[in-house]
């Protein structure tokens, strides 16, 4: 019967500490140089709609899950933004050209510069 080595334990430990660094520090990172924050409801048009349902591919003896992909994309202020929601997608999958409530966040940095994303559909 196979064994893992302490080597390759200690390996598996610190490839694990090193991946869970690179996942969330530029988040954190992100939020300390965010200075404020603020939420407006503005209007946006619908512009296209993306479905891509699930998938299950077989590997060997397993199989790989693929999740369903739901995307709305809708336009503000002359920018296109992608919100990655199955209940947006939903509720506007047959209102392209439409008019809708997005949540503008702008995030203000402590440099000056300032982000603006639209995050959800209301």
């Amino acid at each position: 019967m196979y064994r893992p080595t302490i080597e390759i334990m200690k390996k598996l430990v610190l490839f694990t500490v090193i991946l869970t660094f690179a996942i969330f520090t530029p988040k954190i990172i992100e939020e300390m140089l965010t200075e404020n924050k603020e939420y407006l409801d503005v209007e946006v048009v619908i512009v296209d709609v993306y479905y891509r349902p699930g998938s299950v591919i077989p590997t060997g003896n397993s199989v790989v899950s693929i999740a369903a992909d739901y995307d709305v994309t809708v336009r503000y202020d002359g920018k296109d933004y992608v919100i990655d929601s199955r209940e947006a997608y939903y509720t506007y999958k047959d209102k392209i050209g439409q008019k809708a409530t997005g949540v503008l966040e702008i995030r203000e940095y402590i440099d000056g510069n300032e982000a603006k994303d639209i995050i959800k559909l209301k």
